[in-house]
């Protein structure tokens, strides 16, 4: 169940899967801030000047379910790391690997 609150004076919509204490915040794109708990996991989603961003609802609760899956996201999380570490390939070179 999905808890929705919206604070008209912040001009910000808060979603909650699960209320707790320890979590990490990370703001995924510009006005957008998921909240994990400690195992990684999305338990939240605050949307920041809501009322200008709510033409992109759909595409934020797409990305929230998107997001509850733990395969994709223990995915997206070894690539960010890959990338901080320089573990990259160019696209150019991918094209050429796939034209062999």
């Amino acid at each position: 169940m999905i808890k929705v609150e919206y604070d008209s004076k912040a001009d910000a919509l808060h979603l909650w899967l699960k209320k707790t204490k320890n979590t990490v915040s990370e703001e995924i794109e510009e006005n957008v801030i998921i909240d994990k708990d400690e195992k990684n996991r999305v338990i939240g989603m605050e949307i920041l000047k809501a009322s200008e961003t709510a033409k992109h609802l759909g595409g934020m609760l797409e990305t929230i379910e998107i997001m509850q899956d733990k395969k994709l996201m223990k995915d997206r999380e070894a690539a960010s790391k890959n990338v901080k570490e320089g573990k990259t390939v160019s696209l150019e070179k991918i094209l050429r690997e796939l034209k062999r």
